[in-house]
């Protein structure tokens, strides 16, 4: 399961709230340690990108060397030659890469390389 960085701040504020109480509590009827439970065992990550939006032929998410997300169709691979996304399935190129959608507000902090993201399923 993935989630944005904001849900993870809140579901974790809310762990270690519940985690510093040390004692039974209820939300609406539910017994909220098995909510603290389940959210431990499911280990949650956060996603780099907001997914929310995201038209559904948006399939992979990255950040380019200029700071600018770019939505791809299709997996791209970073190029260390170029110092950018490509698409490689049949030599390189543009295929999948969803010119129309790249925006400079990426959340990505870090280097290029590593800001690839699939679609949380």
């Amino acid at each position: 399961m993935k989630i944005t960085k904001k849900e993870y701040k809140v579901l974790k504020g809310i762990i270690e709230r519940y985690e510093a109480k040390k004692k039974p509590n209820t939300i609406a009827g539910v017994d909220f340690s098995e909510v603290v439970n389940c959210l431990h065992e499911v280990k949650v990550k956060p996603t780099i990108y907001d997914w929310s939006n995201e038209p559904e032929e948006v399939m992979f998410m990255c950040t380019d060397d200029d700071g600018k997300r770019e939505r791809w169709s299709e997996k791209p691979e970073w190029s260390i030659s170029g110092g950018s996304w490509l698409y490689a399935g049949n030599g390189h190129g543009s295929k999948g890469y969803m010119t129309y959608l790249t925006t400079y507000n990426s959340p990505f902090e870090g280097k290029a390389e590593d800001s690839l993201e699939a679609r949380p399923q």
